[in-house]
């Protein structure tokens, strides 16, 4: 593994394969081991940066600035000290975020974002839609219920 440093905080990142470069940002309690499969058939078409959340590994970060911003405005200092072209960014759930505060800082140019089961970051707005099937499960009660069901 080998350390990007940032300032005062650094982030821990393995660099595997060749080709055009990709970006997977773990999600908040994600390690690299849990993605290996995925990594292994990457690596084949890609250079594939797997990179830590700021403080994770051997990475430090300000306790004062933990934030999804902050470890984007991280990721975009990484892109341009590395000086990657035609990024493409892949994030699982918290890292998913931190690709969207990338992609709407406007900084760095992206190729491509691929989003893995990951919130948004105007979350509330999630609130407004119409989804009637979702709907049907407004609390816990009933949510356990059907999956009770479904293993039975």
């Amino acid at each position: 593994m080998t350390v990007f440093h940032y300032g005062n905080q650094s982030v821990e990142y393995e660099k595997i394969g060749q080709g055009q470069p990709l970006i997977l940002l773990l999600g908040m309690n994600d390690i690299i081991e849990s993605w290996l499969g995925v990594i292994g058939y990457l690596k084949k078409y890609f250079e594939v940066y797997i990179i830590y959340r700021p403080g994770i590994g051997k990475g430090n970060v300000d306790m004062e600035k933990v934030s999804i911003q902050n470890t984007a405005v991280i990721i975009e200092a990484f892109i341009q000290n590395n000086r990657l072209k035609n990024v493409i960014l892949m994030g699982h759930s918290y890292g998913g975020l931190c690709i969207q505060a990338i992609m709407c800082s406007n900084e760095i140019n992206i190729a491509r974002a691929i989003l893995i089961d990951s919130s948004s970051v105007n979350f509330k707005q999630l609130d407004t839609l119409d989804t009637p099937i979702l709907n049907d499960f407004q609390s816990d009660d009933k949510w356990l219920k059907y999956c009770s069901n479904l293993m039975n």
